[in-house]
Parts: C-alpha cells; structure tokens; sequence
C-alpha cells in the first residue's frame, strides 16, 4: 500500500489525514486499553538525600522552580521530628520561614513514604528543614543521624 505524503502542512515525508468536516474523532477500543512504559536512562526525577546532622537541618533541595512527586522520611530515635517544605530558591530561616506543608515523622524506627502523582508544584524553589516541633517557630534541633529524608524531584 502506498501512502501519499508531502501533502500536509508539515512538509514532504509527512503523512497526511484529512477530516471531511470539524467533529471530533473518536478512538474506540473493546477491552481495556494497554499502556506500555518505555525505560529511560534520561529524563527522570532527581534525588535528593539528607541524612540529620544535630542542627535544624535547614538545606535548599532545588534552587529554583520545582515539582515535589515523593517523600520519604524515617526516625530512629524515641522522639517525634517534623520535616518541613518550604517553597524558597535558598535554606530556609528556620523559626521564621513559613513552611507550605509539615509532616509529622514518628519515632522509634518508623517513617513515611508520600507518592504525588502529578507533582507538588513550587514555584520559587525546594527547601526543607527537620525540627523536633511542630509549630513554624520552633528552632528545636534534633540529633546526628536521627532521621533519614529521600526525595524525588523535577
């Protein structure tokens, strides 16, 4: 079979289909639709590790505009400690930055792990901090290797 091409807008060797009128057209499928993955050795998510020095653990994650897509954070010590994101291009001024999220991380070897599918967008940057309470102010460090903090951006 032939396919006549160089007919479209786009120029030779592309083909060309012609819609007799502006409806829509459908694509019909019986059964469930198959979506195959390709693998990649580029392109990907980005990411970051911080293991807790005995600070508040302010760091700048992404200096500029970003979309958050995992979040994992693991505690091996007997006291709570709160990881904090803020939307900031450089380290936070930790007690004074206002974080946008705040999630708890319990303690005695337990964590979290957060998946967002289609990204948590910041549009300045990606900065945390990793505090021993929960309010914006608090400046309570916590202690060398207490916590584990992966996360995956773009």
């Amino acid at each position: 079979t032939n396919i006549s091409t160089g007919t479209g807008a786009s120029g030779a060797g592309i083909p060309r289909v012609t819609v007799a009128n502006d409806s829509n057209i459908q694509a019909t499928q019986s059964g469930a639709w198959t979506i195959t993955l390709i693998p990649a050795t580029s392109g990907g998510l980005t990411t970051y590790k911080l293991i807790s020095s005995a600070t508040t653990n302010a760091a700048t994650v992404k200096a500029s505009a970003g979309q958050l897509y995992n979040v994992q954070a693991f505690n091996v010590a007997s006291t709570n400690a709160y990881l904090k994101l803020y939307n900031l291009a450089a380290n936070p001024t930790v007690g004074t930055s206002v974080p946008v999220n705040t999630w708890l991380i319990p303690p005695n070897n337990s964590g979290f792990i957060i998946e967002i599918g289609n990204g948590l967008s910041l549009g300045t940057g990606i900065a945390i901090s990793i505090q021993g309470g929960i309010t914006d102010a608090d400046t309570t460090a916590i202690a060398l290797s207490q916590v584990v903090v992966n996360l995956q951006f773009k």
